[in-house]
């Protein structure tokens, strides 16, 4: 029976304890202010999660170390492939910075050339980063496609010639 009441009592004593707690606005728990960022830990890591579109090796949303830089993240997701406009680099942040900049350019031109670092910009959980095509790269895939059908049409023409 003594038994029971030592245990109830310290169930009681824990109880209110923490109510108490849970009251008092003074307390450090109040005052808390936990991140709008969205980390993640795998094996005791902190990642986070962004998104790649566009002319990469491997577009879509990948689960990155938090703190890694662009060179990092772009091996990550296959570097860009041939023809990708590394000088027009679009990251989008999901709640805007504290000095209120939601979207930046970025170009990776300086860091191909000279190994330079200073124009890149911390990556953020749940930031999008999209590469483009060049525009010269765009025009010849749009020029490929009308080449095929200009094929095509040939190919038509003659057998219609042939079985006139």
């Amino acid at each position: 029976m003594l038994k029971y009441l030592i245990i109830i009592l310290t169930l009681t004593s824990t109880y209110f304890s923490q109510s108490k707690l849970a009251e008092d606005s003074s307390s450090p728990i109040h005052n808390i202010k936990l991140p709008q960022e969205r980390y993640i830990t795998i094996d005791g890591d902190i990642m986070i999660n962004i998104n790649v579109w566009g002319y990469v090796g491997f577009p879509g949303i990948h689960t990155v170390p938090a703190g890694i830089d662009f060179v990092s993240l772009f091996s990550k997701i296959g570097g860009p492939l041939e023809g990708a406009n590394l000088s027009k680099i679009k990251l989008y942040r999901e709640s805007p910075d504290s000095n209120g900049v939601s979207v930046y350019l970025l170009d990776m031109n300086q860091f191909i050339k000279i190994g330079d670092r200073s124009n890149f910009i911390k990556i953020k959980p749940n930031d999008t980063i999209i590469i483009n095509k060049k525009r010269t790269f765009y025009f010849m895939d749009k020029l490929s496609s009308i080449n095929s059908v200009l094929s095509l049409a040939t190919i038509f023409i003659q057998i219609f010639n042939i079985f006139n």
